[in-house]
């Protein structure tokens, strides 16, 4: 199993914790983060209102699988799912990079959800390739900001340490995480919980996906969260998943600002080295 560096994983653990992750910038004093305690079915509902890539055409059965460009155990699970012909609908989730160009490959497939753009995510070598879009970086960032934000609770659903590849499932009324490539996927598909009904991201934040905002700059502050509770979320919506909670006096660099709703956002940046992916109301900071 492809895992992200050991330092790596040791700073999403502490980072998720106490919000001192590098890509969270000018954390202020000694306040700390609020963990969140995702249940399976907010687990389920970040993962639905992500950038996913459908293997095959909608199935009663899903299974999400996370997973990274530059991991050739990744690389080796798309080829055999894609040569499969199961009853499962595998959502491909795109996320972890380690360079630019990973972030390039990420947000070009993410966005464009199309199969096809999995096979160029996994192509041979870095070849220059145009700018992302706007909308491609705001594909990549909110992949990146979910991964940093849920692998803990992924983790302790976990019997193993986890890494990537990490498929996520509910399988007998609760939620199932596996690390790397199952080595009997008769008998994963089998395991599978099939959806009662058709799940669905709220329609504001299903716009956001679609047409994603391009938060306007700003000249950069430090933003103090006002009182204990604040939340950043993946996206300027309140369905959007909750990224982290902050307690008062937390404070992080905001360098943007974007309306949705009728509602002004903060545009932070979660992941070090990635664009801002996380956003939290202005009315919650001073």
């Amino acid at each position: 199993m492809m895992r992200r560096g050991a330092a790596g994983m040791k700073s999403v653990a502490a980072g998720v914790a106490g919000l001192m992750l590098a890509g969270l910038t000018f954390a202020i004093g000694a306040a700390r983060a609020q963990n969140i305690a995702y249940s399976d079915g907010e687990l389920l509902a970040a993962l639905e209102s992500s950038y996913w890539i459908a293997l095959s055409g909608p199935c009663p059965k899903k299974v999400y699988v996370l997973v990274a460009p530059w991991c050739p155990v990744c690389r080796q699970l798309h080829k055999t799912l894609s040569q499969t012909s199961p009853d499962i609908e595998y959502r491909f989730v795109l996320t972890a990079p380690r360079a630019a160009s990973d972030r390039a490959r990420i947000g070009r497939a993410a966005f464009s959800r199309m199969p096809a753009a999995l096979d160029g995510a996994y192509g041979p070598g870095t070849a220059a390739q145009a700018p992302a879009t706007p909308a491609e970086v705001y594909a990549d960032g909110l992949n990146d900001a979910l991964w940093s934000a849920i692998n803990p609770a992924l983790q302790a659903r976990s019997a193993q340490p986890i890494g990537l590849p990490v498929l996520v499932f509910p399988s007998s009324g609760r939620l199932r995480v596996v690390a790397g490539i199952p080595s009997d996927l008769a008998g994963l598909s089998s395991s599978v919980d099939p959806a009662n009904a058709r799940s669905s991201v709220p329609a504001g934040l299903a716009s956001l996906l679609a047409a994603p905002p391009e938060p306007r700059p700003i000249a950069p502050k430090i933003a103090y969260a006002q009182h204990d509770g604040a939340v950043l979320r993946a996206a300027p919506h309140p369905a959007a998943t909750k990224l982290a909670q902050l307690k008062a006096g937390v404070g992080f660099m905001a360098k943007a600002v974007t309306e949705q709703g009728g509602e002004r956002w903060y545009a932070f940046q979660f992941v070090a080295d990635g664009p801002p992916a996380a956003f939290g109301k202005v009315s919650d900071f001073r």
